[in-house]
């Protein structure tokens, strides 16, 4: 696993990457650390539309305009003026072409049908620091007007030998890879940040993603540098009259033996937010936070991290965590799960169609007074109601006395069972802090399902889902720009948001449905569908193939190879375009499947 990661960010990370491409072990008797996560085994964040009486859902989607070829490593967004002299916004982006890395003003977008600021549209403006024609430069962090923070391998010119004993040959800092330092830049101008190196070879060491606590003058960045606890660890110094203090590593709540890294700290409260290879990890660096208090010039962090859940992790790699400060509705990171690094964003919306939260002046915070209230004088409901009704979606008709089962976390037989009444409904009241699976079937019509999870802490008292039966399907499988084999990670619904079921989990149960009224059956036709882009020809093509991956994908589950039938649509049988829907969002919910089951008469 080590070895994957060395590959990754050696390719990958640019100029202010973490240098793992480096031997840093000469001379050294003592083996580093063994990095060893574990698998995270927590409860997703419930994306559906309808999972809660609120007025409010949320939804994770590529930020339009910065997702390109290139490779967008992070985003800093701060409503305050950077530049006085352009009057620009301290907006930027971290974006690497190649070997090339460089720190991008960005523009916020107009949602065309709102004519109010979009938080998931930006367009990228100048570069900053191209007067410096070598050096590499990102994530940037605002310190006031015109001064930033920033990650550069703008190398110093001190001088090093090239020789240690044993004859061993060392490189130029000028030639080291991956170099980076921490730097303040006053109007582009930069100058190192006196970070205490007292190694034997500081040019080997590396220092970058800076996270600034303003309220409390505390700068957080990440470096291998030695006293650590293994790889790369996040590290903090405080600013006092006489300029920094002297590093120090912010401990085992935080650090690992294996990397953490790109830490951010919350605007509103002492929040720390960072990525890591070392803890409960669905795979590659994954988002955590944690809480941390501040005495003097000491940072202390009395509890150990929490892992941010899927769907945000994923599989693969997602680090640079950030949000707005005026805002904690909109949480960006960047992620490689769509092949290269892209921006994605967690974002509030509301169900009335109103998105409240624009770029608003910075207010000073209002004074927070602790208030004790004992535990026994809290109106507290463990439980929760979950009802719905099931219909036959060829009538629009409710379906009485059919069974309705729900499955626990991941236990396998149904926790609780009822039968739906004469108008179709059904109840069931559940406890809150588990996840819960609900399922109806039907032997001649497709099945329905879906996931629910309440946290215990949650007011809601009744959520309300319906369950539906068709004779044909949409897979909800929905598949990346051009491709017919990369699904996105997660389902849709029906409004295109995303839900906490991965496609394989719908394969999955497609599979066994078709298995329970496979005697019944003569053919499964399966239909792939695209967006308009592109000519009529080529989407047939491409759909074609889609409708194939999920035949594969059934084959692989043991559904007989002659039983289904793949065919194409293209783009042809069009969606009805809802309401105030965005382009991006229509499209991807037209690049679909579905499935029709033929009865033997």
């Amino acid at each position: 696993m080590r070895i994957i990661y060395i590959i990754l960010f050696t390719i990958l990370f640019a100029g202010c990457r973490p240098p793992f491409d480096r031997d840093k072990s000469i001379d050294c008797e003592v083996p580093l650390p063994q990095c060893l996560p574990t698998e995270w085994m927590g409860k997703s964040i419930d994306t559906t539309y309808y999972n809660s009486d609120k007025n409010y859902y949320y939804q994770i989607k590529q930020v339009e305009g910065l997702n390109t070829e290139k490779q967008e490593y992070g985003i800093y967004l701060n409503n305050v003026v950077y530049s006085i002299g352009k009057k620009q916004k301290a907006t930027f982006a971290t974006i690497s072409n190649g070997n090339n890395q460089s720190i991008y003003h960005i523009n916020q977008g107009v949602d065309p049908l709102t004519g109010t600021l979009a938080n998931d549209k930006f367009s990228v403006g100048e570069e900053l620091f191209n007067a410096y024609q070598t050096g590499d430069f990102g994530f940037p962090v605002y310190i006031s007007p015109n001064n930033l923070i920033v990650s550069s391998t703008r190398l110093s010119n001190t001088n090093f030998p090239t020789e240690r004993s044993g004859g061993m040959e060392l490189q130029d800092i000028e030639a080291t890879i991956g170099q980076s330092r921490i730097y303040d830049s006053n109007n582009e101008i930069i100058s190192n940040i006196e970070t205490d190196l007292k190694s034997e070879n500081p040019h080997l060491i590396w220092e970058s993603h800076p996270a600034y606590d303003n309220k409390n003058n505390i700068l957080f960045f990440a470096s291998d540098r030695p006293g650590g606890y293994g790889g790369v660890d996040i590290w903090y110094m405080s600013k006092n009259r006489d300029g920094w203090s002297e590093p120090i590593n912010c401990g085992e709540n935080v650090n690992t033996p294996c990397d953490d890294i790109t830490p951010f700290v919350s605007p509103v409260a002492n929040k720390l937010y960072f990525s890591t290879t070392g803890r409960d990890n669905m795979g590659g660096y994954d988002i955590f936070y944690l809480n941390y208090s501040v005495m003097g010039d000491k940072v202390d962090f009395p509890k150990t991290p929490t892992n941010i859940g899927a769907p945000i992790n994923t599989k693969y790699d997602e680090f640079s965590p950030s949000f707005p400060n005026y805002s904690e509705n909109y949480f960006y990171y960047s992620s490689d799960q769509d092949g290269d690094f892209d921006i994605y964003v967690k974002k509030k919306i509301f169900k009335e169609g109103r998105d409240s939260i624009e770029f608003e002046p910075e207010k000073e915070p209002e004074e927070i007074i602790d208030i004790v209230i004992k535990e026994d004088t809290l109106d507290f409901n463990p439980t929760f109601n979950l009802e719905g009704v099931v219909k036959d979606n060829r009538t629009n008709e409710p379906v009485e006395n059919v069974d309705v089962t729900v499955k626990k976390d991941k236990e396998q037989s149904p926790h609780k069972s009822t039968k739906t009444d004469n108008k179709g409904a059904y109840k069931f009241e559940l406890e809150k802090g588990h996840e819960y699976k609900v399922e109806v079937k039907n032997d001649t019509l497709f099945n329905d399902s879906y996931k629910v999870f309440v946290d215990k802490n949650d007011t809601n008292s009744s959520i309300k889902k319906d369950l539906v039966f068709d004779v044909v399907k949409t897979v909800r499988i929905n598949f990346k720009y051009d491709q017919s084999d990369k699904p996105y990670e997660y389902i849709l619904d029906s409004l295109g948001n995303q839900e906490n079921t991965t496609w394989q989990e719908a394969i999955d149960n497609l599979a066994e449905d078709i298995k329970n009224s496979q005697s019944l059956l003569s053919k499964v036709i399966i239909t792939g569908h695209t967006d308009p882009i592109a000519s009529n020809s080529y989407n047939k093509r491409l759909a074609q193939k889609r409708a194939e991956f999920v035949v594969s994908q059934l084959v692989q589950r043991g559904i007989p190879i002659y039983l289904l039938d793949a065919k194409s649509k293209g783009e042809t049988e069009k969606l009805v375009r809802l309401e105030n829907e965005l382009e991006e969002q229509y499209h991807k919910r037209l690049r679909r499947v579905t499935l029709e089951k033929i009865f033997t008469k």
